[in-house]
């Protein structure tokens, strides 16, 4: 009996360290891409998810039509399309928000569809806070019209924008002040941005405002002189140490979606893919 209890005992630990929700592909290597420009139809790709163990992925544009079609298409086979990435550029006259945001938000409410926001700047200087006075009264109007549709809206830090670190999306959020309005922690970029050292603490300024997560394989201590080759690759290699990380957003308590980003890994794309997934078993549960 005591060994039983034991082994039962083991099991809850094992699982309570995963901690990890569910683990998605985004669409740079799922759906389309250098990687994934082999010729297989969307419903292909779909079903190579589905196979392989994904949740499901991520899809980018604002194209209404072809968001309800992938939605569609992602959810007859029990997959999600977790996020929507879409541009919503800023210049000295503000943030240009797209003309149909509302029929977008309405395309990806009550599907659990996170909008990640990517903000360029065009004459603006990456992460200056000069921006902020026009950016926040902006995007407090977006997390407001999409909180009458019950939709979530993250920045996506990317290195070489406006928004490009974790700490900016957080300056931004913070003035935001929704509710339904938070950040996307993105691997690749945040090591190119200089931040890996701080990892630790910016998952934890982030808390609940954190309401995505991607990672892939990297290779650790590069910086801004990283090549995006060695930045971003199948997760399972490279030296950075992702399962440190998977543990990072436990402590937090972060158990929401984490994705994949294959953005420019070259190679099959289902190979890429499936040499992910077997990383992801091996790092998710420690």
């Amino acid at each position: 009996m005591m060994a039983k209890a034991i082994v039962l005992a083991m099991l809850l630990c094992c699982c309570a360290a995963a901690g990890a929700g569910p683990f998605f592909a985004m669409d740079t290597i799922a759906a389309r891409g250098i990687n994934a420009d082999d010729g297989a139809t969307l419903e292909t790709k779909l079903d190579d998810l589905k196979a392989m163990g994904y949740a499901g992925l991520s899809w980018t544009g604002r194209d209404v039509g072809q968001i309800k079609s992938v939605t569609t298409a992602a959810e007859k086979r029990g997959l999600k399309v977790y996020a929507l990435y879409v541009a919503f550029p800023i210049g000295p006259r503000g943030v240009e928000v797209p003309a149909n945001l509302d029929e977008v938000f309405d395309a990806v409410a009550g599907h659990e569809t996170v909008v990640w926001a990517y903000v360029q700047g065009t004459s603006i200087k990456p992460s200056d806070p000069a921006a902020d006075a026009v950016a926040i009264p902006a995007f407090r109007d977006v997390a407001e019209r999409a909180a009458k549709r019950k939709v979530r809206v993250a920045l996506y830090p990317h290195a070489g924008f406006w928004v490009q670190t974790v700490g900016d999306g957080l300056r931004v959020a913070k003035g935001v002040d929704r509710e339904n309005f938070g950040i996307c922690f993105n691997l690749c970029h945040a090591l190119k941005t200089g931040d890996e050292k701080k990892i630790r603490d910016l998952l934890r300024e982030a808390g609940p405002r954190l309401f995505l997560v991607t990672i892939n394989g990297a290779d650790a201590g590069l910086g801004a002189k990283g090549d995006w080759d060695r930045l971003i690759q199948p997760l399972g290699r490279g030296t950075y140490d992702v399962g440190t990380l998977l543990r990072r957003l436990k402590e937090i308590g972060y158990e929401g979606p984490i994705g994949f980003q294959g953005y420019g890994i070259k190679g099959d794309r289902r190979a890429i893919l499936r040499e992910t997934m077997e990383g992801w078993k091996r790092v998710e549960p420690k």
